[in-house]
């Protein structure tokens, strides 16, 4: 991968609120703040390290650098699904107008020895840059200046990060590369990236609410998922504890699913079926009318880290949810190293960087 410094804006800490509202409008008024003087230019040109302690103190540490813009083209950034289209449109709109990348595409790669006490080393003898703490998570930087830091980074992506996988940014980097493409610069041909080895990551579930049965009563849907699951009343709430195992909700009831080992007989020998693909072959297209995933506005994501109580809000009186087991990592290398995509929002990676720590202007 060619990696490189670049020169970003960071906020004013003496100005800005320490909150997450605030993070979360930077998106839609980064250069309202900006005039204001709530973001500042930064100097020179760098690298940095950048490590994330959540609320249980588990700390997970990669570094934000500038990636050549052809490592997205060439395929060494390699995308691990679909993405939608209206997202995609919207995150294309806000980069234009805003001309600023507001939060660095989330890369992960195989764990390297060398990178990590660099990394480590250099964290035990350097200031940080800043901290900021937002909620119960505490965000801190270091800035990389030196020149033979800044060239032994750069080697080592070079001769030891042939690609990597985006694990969190498909929006945001097909987004960029089509502004590069109408608008070739020296700013656009470098994109804002975060690597994280993958020892540093945790992958969760999206979970799926479709917003009616599609014509379907409730017995009639039950009777065609007995063709597909074993299906077990709960009592309550209660993550799929498998993969081929989901849990469903519908008229205000929880059931467990258990795909039928018949039924996966009829699968490809060797195929990696992921639990995504299987509800979307087997339910959300034949028995549901969902036949376009990425743009049927019947289909709602939530993250499987939010209050159970928002997928109940969404499936309401007339539809159904689905809780997923998340995907294995390997499972999900073996599919995109096989040149395959997995659909939109088959993952939800950890950390989660927020908007505004570090900016691109472009």
């Amino acid at each position: 991968m060619k990696v490189m410094s670049f020169r970003a804006v960071a906020p004013n800490l003496d100005k800005v609120p320490h909150s997450n509202d605030f993070f979360d409008t930077v998106k839609f008024r980064y250069h309202e703040y900006a005039a204001e003087g709530l973001f500042q230019p930064t100097e020179p040109e760098a690298m940095y390290i950048y490590q994330i302690k959540d609320v249980n103190g588990v700390k997970r540490t990669g570094l934000v650098l500038a990636t050549d813009i052809e490592e997205y083209f060439n395929g060494s950034m390699r995308p691990h699904e679909k993405t939608i289209v209206n997202n995609e449109d919207l995150q294309a709109q806000l980069l234009h107008t805003r001309g600023a990348a507001i939060k660095p595409i989330l890369l992960m790669h195989s764990p390297i020895e060398e990178l990590t006490e660099l990394i480590d080393n250099y964290i035990e003898k350097h200031k940080k840059f800043y901290v900021i703490e937002l909620g119960k998570e505490k965000h801190r930087f270091w800035q990389i200046t030196e020149g033979l830091i800044q060239k032994k980074i750069r080697q080592i992506f070079e001769t030891k990060v042939p690609y990597a996988y985006i694990a969190d940014g498909h929006h945001r980097s097909a987004s960029f590369a089509a502004l590069h493409k109408s608008q070739p610069t020296s700013k656009t041909n470098r994109m804002l990236t975060a690597y994280f080895s993958e020892n540093q990551l945790s992958v969760h579930a999206f979970n799926r609410v479709i917003t009616d049965l599609n014509g379907l009563t409730t017995d009639q849907f039950l009777e065609e998922l007995m063709k597909i699951f074993k299906i077990k009343i709960n009592r309550d709430f209660q993550q799929p504890y498998a993969k081929n195992e989901m849990t469903m909700f519908l008229e205000g009831k929880w059931f467990q699913l258990i795909v039928r080992k018949d039924v996966l007989k009829h699968f490809a020998e060797g195929l990696v079926l992921l639990d995504v693909h299987f509800l979307n072959e087997k339910v959300l297209k034949p028995l549901l009318g969902i036949t376009n995933i990425r743009t049927d506005n019947r289909l709602k994501y939530i993250d499987s880290q939010q209050d159970i109580g928002k997928l109940k809000d969404a499936v309401g009186t007339e539809g159904v949810g689905f809780c997923l087991f998340p995907i294995d990592l390997g499972d999900m290398k073996m599919v995109v190293d096989s040149q395959g995509v997995l659909p939109p929002k088959s993952t939800f990676f950890e950390p989660r960087m927020k908007n505004g720590l570090l900016v691109y202007e472009i």
